[in-house]
């Protein structure tokens, strides 16, 4: 069984990345790698990504599904 983790980026108007890190919010997110949720799967991050949708019924927002490896390629 894989231990590859996968994150969620939200794409700020600037060219940056924030990285989904809960529900408490619209949805709560931060810039730092450090306190984003990790998830076991891409479908796993695909249901994160359904319940963070929820906090912001009438705002669209650009949701990217990262493999965690990778964050380091953002925001250098």
């Amino acid at each position: 069984m894989s231990k590859k983790k996968y994150v969620v980026g939200l794409p700020d108007t600037q060219g940056g990345m924030c990285w989904l890190a809960g529900y408490e919010s619209n949805p709560t997110r931060y810039y730092t790698p450090d306190l984003a949720i990790r998830f076991k799967s891409e479908d796993e991050a695909q249901d994160g990504i359904e319940k963070a949708k929820l906090t912001h019924p009438f705002n669209e927002r650009e949701y990217i599904i990262i493999p965690e490896e990778e964050m380091e390629d953002f925001n250098q």
